[in-house]
């Protein structure tokens, strides 16, 4: 029992590691919503931000800097820019596998710890071996995990009021950059 224990905490513990190679980076895809200064609101995808604009297309692109037929790129001055919401793609689906993960391996924890149960002897007995309350915690605390994972995930993104202004433009810049 102790020694599964400190497998599975150990298994919980390790970290992977890569290389310093930045030639496998791949770009995080944003959804923007941008609200100018004349109260006209635009959503789609973050394409590009130059010095001093930012490119949205209604589809999101693998370096698409140029927009299609189908999907052009808009681009907004800053000082056009009353406010901007960027939010990651796919952020409620990574909450709810993160999230139901960790649930499933709390709860298949606590009911493998929690012991088989013994009969006491009565004519109607609810036992249960170990192997089958950490199924049930799994299913249960994994659930659980889902639905509050899905829910951060789908709550969180940052939201920057540039009011025309280049300094809080150029730290939205730099918050995507790191």
């Amino acid at each position: 029992m102790k020694k599964l224990f400190v497998l599975i905490a150990a298994t919980c513990c390790v970290q992977i590691l890569s290389a310093q190679d930045s030639t496998n980076h791949q770009r995080k895809t944003y959804k923007i919503t941008l609200t100018t200064s004349d109260n006209v609101v635009a959503k789609g995808y973050l394409v590009a931000l130059t010095d001093s604009a930012v490119n949205i297309s209604s589809k999101p692109g693998k370096g698409n800097r140029y927009g299609s037929e189908s999907s052009p790129v808009v681009s907004f001055n800053y000082n056009k820019i009353k406010k901007v919401t960027l939010k990651r793609k796919g952020s409620a689906a990574r909450g709810l596998l993160i999230g139901a993960a960790s649930g499933a391996l709390v709860g298949a924890l606590a009911g493998y710890m929690g012991g088989d149960d013994t009969p006491n002897g009565r004519f109607f007995c609810l036992c249960f071996t170990a192997a089958e309350k950490a199924r049930m915690g799994a299913v249960g605390y994994g659930s659980l995990g889902a639905g509050i994972g899905a829910a951060i995930g789908e709550g969180i993104h940052k939201t920057f009021i540039i009011n025309g202004d280049k300094q809080i433009f150029d730290s939205l810049k730099s918050t995507l950059i790191h």
